[in-house]
């Protein structure tokens, strides 16, 4: 098998099996998620690791995950910025 590696970020990332789900439970837009695609994700057992961006920022160790889902929409609200490096 050959793996082919596009984006090498600064530092050294170690690789996170789960898929990252990142939501604002801040957001109006939150209690869909919770109705809609979570009950989806434990019915098919997905390994997941749930980010809710109200408590912090996201950093670049996001991109240690092979499969980042967003939520819902309004992702953004309340303000402030998506990352931090």
């Amino acid at each position: 098998m050959r793996w082919t590696v596009y984006y090498q970020p600064k530092g050294e990332l170690k690789l996170e099996l789960r898929t990252l789900i990142i939501v604002n439970r801040l957001s109006e837009r939150y209690r869909e998620f919770e109705a809609f695609i979570l009950p989806y994700l434990k019915v098919f057992g997905v390994p997941m690791r749930i980010m809710d961006r109200s408590d912090r920022h996201l950093a670049q160790s996001i991109l240690a995950h092979p499969l980042i889902i967003i939520g819902h929409e309004d992702i953004q609200a309340q303000g402030g910025g998506f990352m931090v490096d």
